[in-house]
Parts: C-alpha cells; sequence; structure tokens
C-alpha cells in the first residue's frame, strides 16, 4: 500500500511539472523563459556595419522561435566588441 502511494505520488509530480512546462512554451514559447521579454537585446556600442570588415557564417541549428534568436544574438553580442546578428528566418527542427 505504502509503495503503490510513492509510486502515485511521483507520477503527480511528473504530471505537474509537464503540465507547467507546457504551459510556459505555450505562453513565452518553445523556450518557454519568462525572462526573455522583449528589449532586452544585447546591443553593440558601434553599430555601423562598415566598421566591421569580415563576415562568418554559423549554422546554428535549433532556433525555432525569436526567443532562440534573441537568445543566439545576446550570447554572441556579449563576446566583445564585434557585432553578431542571427538570422530572424529560423526553420523548426
Amino acid at each position: 500500500m505504502l509503495l503503490n502511494s510513492i509510486v502515485a505520488v511521483v507520477i503527480i509530480v511528473i504530471a505537474i511539472f509537464t503540465v507547467k512546462k507546457y504551459k510556459m512554451s505555450m505562453k513565452y514559447g518553445c523556450c518557454g523563459s519568462a525572462d526573455s521579454g522583449e528589449g532586452r537585446r544585447v546591443e553593440v556600442a558601434d553599430k555601423n556595419p562598415e566598421d566591421y570588415p569580415y563576415t562568418a557564417v554559423l549554422d546554428i541549428k535549433g532556433m525555432t522561435c525569436e526567443n532562440c534568436v534573441r537568445y543566439v544574438e545576446n550570447a554572441l553580442n556579449e563576446q566583445g566588441d564585434n557585432r553578431r546578428q542571427a538570422d530572424e528566418s529560423c526553420s523548426p527542427l
């Protein structure tokens, strides 16, 4: 009887976390992150594209929403005095 109760509690806890994650993903996109609101982009100080003579193209898989693009851009723009811009045309996995 005690073992059945423990198993039932574990299943209920897993179900609660699953429903919570699903609600977050429906509200905030596939990343499900409430802290990734609009306007939280990391910008570089020098926005003139002519000051950046070199270009590199990175093929990053898994960007499925605007939150994903923002995360990638922010992570890259935090890496020094370079200008990075992620392609807005995300494709699902």
